[in-house]
């Protein structure tokens, strides 16, 4: 979970961080466009001729340098059946018997359980993806 919340974090962050340079480029072509329609109110025509290549250059320039949005928001939660497997046989043991004509042991593990609780993992899995997908 700890691995979760500091992907959430930093994609948060990303996400924010590009919301602000989004709104600061939108501030600039609202500035730029109030600054043309106070020209073309104000101006005589041969000053409007003048600056008019000038004034279309810096709208291109704002409009051009607008931040894209390229933050990947994708998580996905992926498995290893091998490690899996051998960390439940690690963690929770296994069953273990007495064979009835000597003292030799024979371990029986826990294979049928163990790919029963993969097939859990995986299914939580799966669920974790389609939901963490934004």
């Amino acid at each position: 979970m700890k691995q979760l919340d500091e992907l959430h974090s930093k994609q948060e962050l990303d996400v924010m961080e590009m919301f602000h340079n989004v709104e600061k480029a939108i501030e600039k072509i609202e500035d730029g466009t109030k600054f043309a329609e106070r020209i073309l109110e104000h101006a005589s025509g041969a000053e409007l001729l003048s600056i008019k290549k000038l004034i279309t250059m810096q709208l291109m320039s704002l409009i051009n340098n607008t931040p894209k949005p390229d933050v990947n928001v994708k998580i996905e939660f992926t498995t290893d059946a091998a490690k899996f497997e051998e960390a439940i046989n690690t963690t929770f043991g296994s069953f273990v018997k007495q064979d009835e004509g000597s003292q030799k042991v024979r371990t029986l593990g826990y294979a049928k359980t163990a790919k029963e609780l993969f097939k859990v993992a995986l299914k939580i899995s799966d669920c974790l993806n389609r939901n963490l997908e934004v």
